[in-house]
C-alpha cells in the first residue's frame, strides 16, 4: 500500500477528544498518536487496520478505518491501548482521524457518535473546498 497523508487537524471532534484525554490522565496521547500516524503514513493498513463497512451509506465514497495503537502510559500494548477511527479518502490518499479513545474507557464508539463525526468532518472538507 502506498504512503498516505494524515490530516489530524481537520476533525474538530478528534481535536476535542485528544485534548480531553491529554488533560484527563493520558499524558502520552500525543506521542502515541504521533507513532501511530507515522506508521499509517507509510502504510494506511498499519496498526491492525480494520475497515468498518456498516457506515457506507453516510461516508460519501470515503472508507472508515479503525486502528489500534499502544498506550505507552498504560503498558497494556495495543490490545488495551488507543482506538482511532478515521476516514480515508482513497482518491486523494488522505486519512482524516475523527475519533480517538482508550479501550479501557469504552469497548466501542456508539454508532450515532461515528455518524455525527463523519458528518462534521464532511462539512469541514466541503468548506475547505469552497474557499
Amino acid at each position: 500500500m502506498p504512503a498516505c497523508k494524515v490530516d489530524h487537524d481537520a476533525s474538530p471532534q478528534f481535536s476535542i477528544l485528544r485534548n480531553f484525554y491529554r488533560t484527563h490522565g493520558y499524558p502520552s496521547i500525543d506521542d502515541d498518536l504521533a507513532e501511530a500516524f507515522q506508521a499509517i503514513k507509510q502504510n494506511v493498513q498499519a496498526n491492525r487496520c480494520r475497515t468498518v463497512p456498516r457506515f457506507s451509506a453516510v461516508l460519501q465514497g470515503f472508507l472508515l478505518h479503525k486502528y489500534r495503537q499502544k498506550n505507552k502510559a498504560a503498558r497494556e500494548g495495543a490490545r488495551g491501548g488507543w482506538r482511532i477511527y478515521a476516514l480515508f479518502d482513497k482518491q486523494n490518499n488522505v486519512l482524516y482521524p475523527i475519533i480517538v479513545y482508550p479501550k479501557k474507557e469504552m469497548t466501542d464508539v456508539p454508532d450515532r457518535q461515528i455518524i455525527d463525526c463523519v458528518g462534521e468532518l464532511l462539512k469541514v472538507l466541503e468548506q475547505r473546498h469552497l474557499t
